[in-house]
């Protein structure tokens, strides 16, 4: 399948962006909050960082979150997590530990570079 959405070309390529997922990646729903009521595991507060993947840690140890920065932009974002923790790590790809997270309660300061992949870990 395949689609061109030509209205929106530009710099800001966010609403291309929303299309495209909603193309290729159906929604699904499952049980497991009150009927009405919305609920996220971890949220970016803006809306050029695109938090692709939540998945266990490759040697089982924490979660790892991946984001992208989509829109050319030098972004100072917040990453809300709704779970405990202890701590939170910035990853490479191969999630190896690279600096350790600024956090505030569950909240996660970031900087992203303009198209940048962040990896980050949290136990």
């Amino acid at each position: 399948t395949g689609a061109f959405n030509v209205k929106n070309l530009g710099a800001d390529n966010s609403p291309n962006n929303n299309e495209a997922y909603k193309l290729n990646q159906p929604l699904t729903a499952e049980m497991g909050t009150e009927e009405g009521k919305r609920y996220s595991y971890a949220s970016v507060a803006d809306s050029n960082v695109v938090l692709e993947t939540i998945k266990k840690a490759e040697n089982g140890e924490g979660t790892v979150l991946r984001m992208y920065e989509s829109e050319n932009s030098y972004t100072r974002t917040k990453l809300t997590i709704n779970a405990e923790f202890e701590k939170a790590c910035i990853c490479n790809l191969l999630e190896e530990v690279q600096s350790e997270a600024t956090v505030e309660g569950n909240v996660i300061d970031l900087v992203l570079k303009p198209y940048e992949v962040v990896t980050v870990l949290i136990k």
